[in-house]
């Protein structure tokens, strides 16, 4: 079989993995557009059984995306926008047969974290895609934890309140913050926030590829703010 030149797997512990994909091939996402994507999944097991054991908190960690209770084999109140079942399946399935070399991400602009939380890879292991990357975004749910101030340097803080927004500024994190827009409730944009550019909301006038605002403190910038936008977009508390 002929290897996958467009995948490989950069890093790994007992438990995870980080595989990079999009190496000689662009995503054909339209909100991120052709960005390098990484996915942070477990080594032991595919991930959507691990999602339904709840066993994904190894790459997830807190977050409160990831919906707390099970219903028939799957996870319910799930806000995540992620489709386990497609990309991060898919890449479980095919690692034995990645060839990439990380060299192909030279002069790309990246998205770490596609699916799993940043936080759960070491710093210089992101330091090397960075140093070959022309620009990334980046979120992490794990910001309040001591360990992890470090990734603030190139990590937005993911939050879901202004609350929270509030305690991860104080940190010193710039911050992704996702509002709610249902029958109960219309969240506003607090003044030092500014609305995601590629979002729906905002008229859709770029892609993150072209935008990277939501890349830590690399840059200087507003917090960002989004509508919730997933399926479940209602659960979110």
């Amino acid at each position: 079989m002929k290897p996958n030149t467009n995948s490989l797997i950069l890093w790994s512990n007992a438990r995870i993995q980080l595989i990079v994909t999009g190496l000689t091939e662009r995503s054909k996402n339209k909100k991120t557009g052709g960005m390098i994507q990484t996915y942070i999944i477990r080594k032991d097991m595919a991930p959507l059984d691990a999602m339904r054991q709840d066993k994904d908190k190894a790459i997830c960690g807190n977050c409160p995306l990831r919906g707390a209770t099970k219903k028939q084999g799957k996870r319910k109140n799930r806000p995540c926008y992620v489709n386990v079942g497609q990309a991060p399946q898919a890449l479980y399935k095919a690692v034995k047969n990645f060839g990439g070399s990380i060299t192909k991400a030279q002069g790309k602009p990246g998205r770490l974290g596609s699916y799993g939380d940043p936080s759960f890879v070491p710093v210089p292991v992101w330091k090397r895609i960075l140093n070959l990357l022309s620009g990334h975004t980046g979120y992490t749910h794990q910001w309040a934890r001591p360990t992890t101030q470090a990734y603030s340097a190139f990590l937005m803080a993911s939050v879901e309140s202004v609350d929270a927004k509030k305690q991860a500024n104080a940190l010193g994190w710039r911050t992704f913050r996702v509002m709610r827009q249902d029958q109960w409730a219309k969240e506003s944009l607090q003044p030092d926030e500014v609305l995601c550019p590629a979002s729906e909301e905002a008229g859709k006038r770029t892609t993150c590829e072209n935008c990277q605002l939501c890349s830590g403190n690399a840059i200087k910038a507003k917090n960002v703010a989004i509508y919730a936008h997933s399926a479940n977009k209602v659960n979110l508390k």
